[in-house]
């Protein structure tokens, strides 16, 4: 374990980044053709964490694990998988949106959903790798 007090200033700054690792908009790259970028990165900034967008299974766990290794602080990885890891990670579970779940016939089934779709997507966010889950978004339906 580091102890965070021997930090520099720019170190313990670099602790406040989480670059994005992978990207599903033009250039779209893997998170594991985007790994060399960020090892390169984490050799001169210990960032503190990565953003991970478009992985794949079983790679990504890999890919992310070899960043670890290489990492002089441990990474806080996160994604946006509000509606399941298979939202960022080709291979995993995608679920329906949170309108979907909210539309059930009752409240109890939405709630009941809602907790098996929360715990799902737990489990299989941390078997790939990631720590935080960037979800639910609170995004408003308005016409």
């Amino acid at each position: 374990m580091i102890d965070l007090n021997s930090l520099s200033l720019r170190e313990k700054i670099a602790q406040l980044m989480f670059p994005r690792i992978g990207n599903n908009l033009p250039p779209v790259s893997t998170v594991s053709e985007d790994a060399d970028r960020i090892a390169k990165l984490l050799q001169i900034l210990p960032v503190g964490g990565l953003c991970l967008f478009n992985g794949g299974w079983p790679d990504t766990p890999r890919t992310i694990s070899r960043l670890q290794q290489s990492a002089s602080v441990p990474l806080l990885i996160c994604a946006d998988v509000e509606r399941g890891a298979g939202q960022q990670i080709n291979g995993l579970t995608v679920f329906p949106d949170a309108m979907a779940i909210s539309a059930m016939e009752s409240e109890e089934q939405s709630i009941a959903a809602a907790r098996a779709l929360g715990q799902a997507t737990a489990a299989e966010s941390l078997m790939a790798g990631i720590h935080m889950v960037l979800g639910p978004v609170a995004d408003v339906n308005s016409d």
